[in-house]
């Protein structure tokens, strides 16, 4: 044998051994995650402003049910149907505009009829509630809070403060 012809050392001797690659580091993150940081910023922002709004929606109704319950406390019956019109005299300004609020009591008590929750839909009482204002003897009993509550639950959902 020739010495081209001898099988030499072997040839995977001269080889280095296997380099891995470094491990990726944390930083700066796979652009998926970049993607769901982004989806939950964009989230936790419509959240709060969702919720901003749904506050803002309530907030009338909020502060006139308080106000309802102050008058609850009055103990003179003319001034208790007194503030009661007027509050809903200013609900209804908030809700549907300057001139519900400036109803003669006639047509105004058909206004609160029409605008009133089907359970509360006799005009008797919503008149005697109208013209107690300008009347120095109490109405005759009826459950003006209850209605009132009612009225203004239906109607102040979508308006401005009181």
């Amino acid at each position: 044998m020739t010495p081209s012809s001898a099988p030499s050392a072997d040839p995977l001797a001269a080889l280095k051994p296997i380099q891995l690659p470094a491990e990726p580091g944390w930083w700066p993150p796979a652009p998926g995650w970049w993607l769901l940081a982004l989806a939950i910023v964009l989230a936790l922002i419509t959240a709060v402003l969702l919720w901003h709004r749904w506050q803002r929606i309530r907030a009338p109704r909020l502060q006139a049910e308080n106000e309802l319950e102050q008058i609850r406390m009055e103990q003179d019956p003319v001034r208790q149907l007194t503030a009661i019109n007027q509050l809903l005299r200013r609900a209804a300004k908030a809700a549907f505009g300057p001139t519900a609020a400036s109803l003669p009591p006639a047509q105004w008590s058909q206004f609160l009829v029409e605008h009133a929750a089907p359970e509360h839909r006799d005009i008797t009482p919503w008149q005697q509630l109208a013209e107690a204002p300008y009347r120095n003897a109490p109405a005759a009993p009826a459950d003006y809070l209850s209605m009132s509550q009612a009225w203004l639950r239906k109607n102040l959902k979508r308006t401005h403060s009181c």
